[in-house]
């Protein structure tokens, strides 16, 4: 059963990963500037509901948000 479970929570952490990043720039999350990614999965955590999807997809919306930084700035200042 313990094995089961992990394996769920391993796929869903796999595909949801980054995904605060992929709801920035989608309505009704749509959002715009820098760690765009980051605020979307914290708002969502704060505010409770999938909290802990999104607690687990933080890490990766940091780093895919790190990734992004540059061309987030170049788009902020144009």
């Amino acid at each position: 059963m313990k094995k089961q479970i992990m394996i769920c929570l391993t796929i869903a952490w796999v595909v949801c990963s980054g995904c605060g990043r992929l709801l920035s720039k989608t309505p009704p999350f749509y959002t715009t500037g820098i760690y765009a990614g980051t605020r979307v999965d914290v708002g969502i955590i704060s505010s409770g509901g999938e909290g802990l999807v999104f607690l687990l997809d933080l890490p990766f919306s940091v780093v895919a948000d790190t990734i992004m930084l540059p061309k987030d700035i170049y788009d902020k200042q144009n």
